[in-house]
């Protein structure tokens, strides 16, 4: 249970929380922000454009509009009154993702951002930045918003012969300060639901992984992977292949040989590029959970210390099937 509790803790902070540094520099005006990896982004999320050290912090909020550039000659604003879809039908297809652009909803307009200053994008949702991310439940919660995970429950039963499958139960809570606005309601059900999809997306959770950098792109189609050292690998080890693309650009596949001291070949083709400009990586995961569900919400409200809070249970459930190899039967 310790590992996957520490697995999902750090996955609320890498998608909840994602903070990336500016790659080129964003100038006022501009509708486009370029940051080292987009893959923890998605549209319409709420973030903040943050200038670093030697500025006062400066800071502006934005929202973006899509994960990827916009299409040539379009403005991603729709104009004033728009009711449709937008971009609205007949007009050219988003371009294809290059792992790097954050399209906004509007321009930046309070200064720009400039590399040399360090500045980077913050997820927030809601326009509030995630404080806390904790194992276990608080007697105090001392700053909003703030998650907690809490083990519930582990029980387990007889698959196979000699497996067993266990059913871990966790309780995730989201608290937000209520200060009696409609904003803060809305801010805790977006982050709730927001959590709620990263959960679902990440059906497989990477539990205790080891990450691999491809030295060599891996392009559609492909069955061959070139990394630096394959002696950590065996076939049917279950790996993940990503990149710095968008939050759904992966693939989850086995290890069908290990050629040689560089190269694998895999169970079946991937159903896309995966480059090393886009610092394509390849996880052998140690553990795998065979089926993961958010299967419940709640809403509510809480007291702590004194404090009146809005809150949200998200009840969560992970099952894995352990080899028992000394079940001898009698």
């Amino acid at each position: 249970m310790d590992a996957v509790l520490k697995a999902l803790r750090t996955l609320i902070i890498d998608h909840m929380a994602a903070s990336e540094l500016l790659v080129s520099n964003a100038a006022a005006g501009s509708m486009t922000v370029k940051i080292s990896d987009t893959s923890r982004f998605r549209d319409l999320d709420e973030i903040f454009l943050i200038a670093g050290s030697g500025t006062g912090n400066n800071a502006e909020g934005a929202q973006i509009l899509h994960v990827g550039p916009p299409p040539p000659g379009l403005s991603p604003l729709p104009p004033p009154g728009w009711m449709g879809p937008w971009p609205p039908t007949g007009t050219p297809t988003w371009p294809a993702n290059d792992g790097q652009t954050l399209t906004l909803t509007s321009p930046i307009s309070a200064r720009g951002f400039t590399v040399a200053e360090s500045s980077y994008v913050l997820k927030a949702l809601g326009y509030m930045p995630l404080k806390r991310v904790q194992i276990g439940g608080m007697k105090v919660i001392p700053s909003f918003p703030t998650i907690t995970l809490e083990p519930t429950s582990e029980s387990n039963e007889w698959m196979t012969l000699r497996g067993t499958s266990h059913d871990y139960r966790v309780s995730i809570r989201t608290y937000v300060l209520d200060d009696n606005f409609e904003k803060t309601s809305l801010a805790l059900t977006k982050m709730t639901e927001a959590l709620r999809d990263i959960l679902i997306d990440h059906i497989h959770p990477i539990i205790e992984g080891e990450d691999h950098t491809l030295t060599a792109d891996l392009t559609i189609g492909g069955t061959v992977v070139k990394i630096a050292d394959t002696s950590n690998f065996k076939a049917t080890d279950f790996v993940y292949i990503r990149d710095n693309m968008a939050y759904e650009h992966y693939n989850d596949t086995m290890i069908k040989t290990v050629m040689d001291p560089n190269f694998l070949e895999l169970r079946g083709p991937v159903d896309a590029d995966f480059l090393v400009s886009r610092q394509a990586r390849l996880t052998r995961v140690l553990r795998y959970l065979y089926d993961t569900r958010p299967e419940n919400i709640s809403y509510g409200f809480a007291g702590q210390g004194g404090t009146f809070m809005r809150a949200s249970e998200i009840t969560w459930f992970g099952k894995e099937w352990l080899c028992r190899p000394g079940n001898v039967l009698t």
